[in-house]
């Protein structure tokens, strides 16, 4: 039996080949666990932040979808049934990673099993969508649609029993952004930690879009999220009963709010209810569903604002702490608080390693920089092109200022067919296009070149005549090879070497410069603003080939 694990209660954990594992933010508090009464079926914090109230109100989540990324959910949960939800398995090429872990042949480090994970996945989505009643748990937005995006279950890249058809970028690194994406999710909820963590350029993508991202922080004591202090990113921590901090969640740099997370009414595998729960894989659902609350109360506010507002309604008062970040959240006030006083600004964390104070990562998208499948083929980014202006709802000022949207080199490319649609159009279609659309030339010029050409080659005939003529009145004179070779009428290198012309360095005759203060890639240093010579970021430094590399 392969031994390769989920982080039980408490633990990050990498795999020997360096590659981080899945995790699971959140996990059943089992020193607390303890059998429910029947007449316990929700958890403290439904009554006492008061969404209870709120669901009496008709405050339900309904028209927001959110996504959240796990192994799957058991869908005959009693907590989930007139849920609407709706399972996104991986692609097929990576199916044989579902069938490894039905069979029961890999466990997680913590001898944890897939029925261990989907579990998991069942109690994350509770939280959200679940449809309270008799025995039954309560989501905090049990209107909203929830998108369940399924991601392979302990097996990592790097291991014999991982397909060799299934590209990882399509399951890993937030990977399944694109196909949350396309069934139009508003929010993506990340209760599992490693791989499966969105980059920094999806993270980015994301948010010009205009949507949310929330993600749990771990369970360790510290902030284990990779995404945790990415530009706009919500970072949760958990709280307990009273609304007060944990001893035992994240804490430290890079933390947005806090949310129930300890003393949680979840559901075993076997289908009996527990006490007890505890994980910030809780937490985030939580606030992902608070979010949507906020969305239907307040459909005219962008995700920023309501993080805003969120923020600014914790228990914090403004002042951020190391323990709970803004606070803890209030969703009762948060649902008064009108957003549209906030600016459309995402929170950003100045202190964290992942900050990026010149937005880099988004002038990197709109210059189509970062290679398709670093992006986690999302529809709306194509490498050279950059991000579809179409989609981009939000921006930096710095890059509304200086015009970054549209600067890519092959931007306007989102204006006609794909590639991969125009690659396969009949001759037919081709010719009959309009000029403009097939990057043509109109008659008239035509007509105008070909005069010109004409008589091109009329004064070069002309020429050639006139000397031949002169030729043949001088006697012929013989120049033996080493008198060509002293004279320079040939040059002994090789005949494809190339040598710079003066003024220009040596190296790819085609290099491009970047702005000044951008990341080279192959390095990740800071190119200084007074340096000459900006070279392409694609570009290896000392590479003379001409090949270039992306992220």
């Amino acid at each position: 039996m392969t031994s390769i694990a989920r982080v039980g209660i408490w633990r990050r954990s990498q795999m020997a080949a360096g590659v981080a594992l899945v995790a699971l933010a959140g996990s059943l508090f089992a020193p607390a666990m303890q059998s429910a009464a029947a007449a316990e079926t929700a958890s403290w914090f439904n009554s006492e932040l008061g969404y209870d109230q709120l669901l009496e109100q008709g405050h339900d989540g309904s028209g927001v979808t959110i996504a959240i990324a796990e192994t799957g959910v058991d869908l005959n949960s009693p907590d989930l049934q007139g849920a609407d939800i709706e399972v996104v398995p991986m692609p097929d090429e990576c199916a044989p990673l579902r069938d490894l872990a039905e069979q029961g042949t890999v466990v997680d480090l913590d001898g944890g099993t897939y029925q261990d994970s989907i579990n998991h996945g069942t109690n994350v989505a509770a939280m959200i969508v679940g449809q309270g009643g008799p025995e039954r748990i309560q989501g905090v937005a049990p209107g909203a649609k929830l998108l369940v995006m399924e991601v392979p279950f302990a097996v990592t890249p790097g291991s014999s029993q991982w397909p060799e058809a299934c590209d990882p970028m399509a399951v890993f690194g937030g990977g399944r952004m694109a196909d949350a994406e396309e069934r139009g999710a508003d929010i993506l909820s990340m209760s599992m930690l490693g791989p499966i963590q969105p980059t920094s350029y999806q993270s980015a993508y994301w948010q010009m879009q205009g949507k949310a991202l929330v993600t749990g922080a771990g369970n360790d004591g510290n902030v284990t999220a990779e995404s945790a202090g990415l530009p706009g990113v919500v970072t949760v921590t958990a709280t307990k009963p009273g609304n007060t901090a944990t001893d035992w969640a994240a804490s430290g740099t890079g933390l947005t709010v806090a949310a129930p997370g300890e003393g949680l009414m979840l559901r075993e595998v076997d289908g009996s209810l527990t006490t007890g729960g505890a994980g910030t894989s809780f937490s985030a659902p939580i606030v992902a569903g608070t979010l949507a609350l906020g969305r239907q109360q307040w459909p005219d506010a962008t995700y920023n604002q309501l993080i805003q507002s969120l923020t600014a309604t914790a228990t914090g008062g403004g002042a951020v702490s190391d323990k709970l970040g803004y606070g803890a959240i209030d969703p009762v006030k948060f649902i008064q608080n009108d957003p549209s006083q906030y600016p459309d600004e995402p929170l950003t964390y100045p202190d964290s390693v992942n900050a990026d104070p010149g937005w880099d990562v988004i002038r990197e998208i709109c210059d189509g920089f970062p290679l398709d499948e670093t992006m986690g083929y999302v529809s709306n980014y194509r490498a050279d092109a950059g991000i579809n202006p179409e989609v981009v709802k939000w921006l930096p000022q710095v890059a509304k200022d200086e015009g970054w949207l549209g600067m890519a080199p092959d931007a306007g490319s989102w204006g006609a067919a794909p590639p991969s649609e125009a690659d396969g159009a009949d001759a037919s279609d081709a010719s009959s296009a309009a000029p403009a659309e097939r990057g043509g030339i109109d008659l008239p010029i035509l007509i105008v070149l070909g005069v010109i050409a004409a008589v091109v080659v009329i004064a070069v005939v002309v020429i050639a005549v006139v000397v031949t003529s002169r030729k043949k009145d001088r006697p012929r004179q013989a120049m033996s090879a080493h008198e060509l070779h002293a004279s320079g009428g040939y040059h002994r290198g090789h005949p494809d070497s190339y040598s710079a012309p003066a003024g220009q360095p040596n190296g790819y005759p085609g290099q491009q410069q970047v702005h000044p203060g951008a990341k080279n890639h192959a390095s990740g240093m800071q190119v200084p603003p007074q340096a000459p010579n900006w070279q392409h970021p694609n570009h290896r430094p000392g590479e003379q080939s001409g090949e270039q590399h992306r992220r």
